[in-house]
């Protein structure tokens, strides 16, 4: 085809679209200034609707809207009809059904014994000697290779221990115990300490009181004093704080418990010691890190409270507490009745 002719083809296209979209677009002008493009009123389309009727009939117009209990009707009908219960009734049904107990884990000494701990400053050379009791509950016949165990802090029992409801796991492996995850919590058991087994911890064990005051004062110091040793003898004034059950003493101590980040025993720590108060009197300052009483270890206040109640008349008492990663000791002298 001759590329001129195509040309003048395309031209004549182009210009015949323009002259009708002109003529279109007067024509649309024209036409809006003889208002021909004005909206009709509602009547002309009623009478243009019933032109060819001799009767208009009247109607009512029905409820554009229902209940809502009607629209939910159709919503959770069933294919057959019928309707299923809400779902509040069907959540009270299933909050009526009890659900089946889970099965309990065993105590923790029918199962296994501890019997060797090596513990090391640094906890991924801390290690654990466990052994499982020759008829644990749960544990197959077949598995004695794997009856004795050797772990580190973190890992979990061999199985069947370390699934529902055991949930067997070393959480912390202390000097001299170790705290294990059984079941829903956790137990601490230790191995068998002294020639008879029955030892306990060093830091669990009170030692025996050597020095006893009362015998120096005609009449109990009203007043707080520290002596030239070091030590302090309790006045009667705060004993009496004391005696109410350790009421005024929480008022004035105010402590936090901590857990060390590298694992180890919880410890309290004072959080606010204001001058005059009762641990201002004893040498106590903001910061300072309580560690142990009488050999038992202060981990929370309420553990705290709970000692000093069951042991009120210690004529000593030997507090082991920490400043500025310095260990120290204070020994507080208090009359023995």
């Amino acid at each position: 085809m001759n590329i001129r002719r195509l040309k003048s083809l395309l031209w004549f296209t182009v210009v015949l679209a323009l002259a009708l979209a002109g003529y279109t677009f007067w024509d649309i002008f024209q036409g809006k200034k003889a208002q021909r493009y004005e909206a009709k009123d509602p009547q002309y389309f009623e009478d243009l609707l019933f032109s060819e009727h001799d009767d208009r009939r009247t109607y009512q117009m029905g409820p554009t809207s229902y209940a809502e209990a009607d629209y939910e009707q159709i919503w959770l009908a069933r294919v057959d009809g019928s309707v299923p219960p809400r779902p509040e009734e069907e959540l009270q049904r299933n909050q009526q059904r009890k659900e089946p107990e889970k099965p309990k884990a065993p105590p923790i000494d029918s199962v296994l014994e501890v019997g060797m701990l090596v513990w090391s400053v640094d906890p991924l050379n801390r290690l654990v000697a466990v052994e499982y009791v020759q008829d644990a509950p749960g544990l197959p016949a077949d598995v004695s290779k794997l009856r004795r165990l050797h772990l580190t802090e973190g890992e979990p029992l061999k199985s069947p221990y370390d699934r529902e409801p055991y949930n067997g796991r070393v959480v912390r492996i202390d000097p001299q115990e170790v705290v294990f995850h059984w079941g829903e919590g956790e137990v601490t058991v230790s191995p068998g300490l002294d020639s008879a087994g029955d030892g306990m911890p060093v830091d669990r064990v009170t030692f025996a009181t050597t020095v006893d005051l009362s015998a120096e004062f005609d009449s109990w110091p009203e007043q707080t004093t520290r002596r030239d040793d070091g030590s302090f003898v309790v006045g009667s004034q705060d004993l009496e704080q004391f005696a109410g059950g350790g009421e005024a003493l929480q008022q004035q101590l105010r402590a936090r418990s901590i857990t060390p980040t590298g694992g180890g025993r919880s410890f309290l720590e004072l959080t606010e010691v204001e001058p005059g108060s009762m641990p201002s009197r004893f040498g106590f300052q903001t910061g300072d890190r309580i560690l142990s009483v009488n050999g038992h270890p202060m981990s929370s206040m309420a553990e705290a409270i709970a000692w000093g109640k069951a042991h009120p008349n210690e004529p000593q008492y030997t507090v082991v507490w920490e400043r500025a990663g310095k260990q120290q000791t204070t020994i507080v002298h208090a009359p023995s009745s």
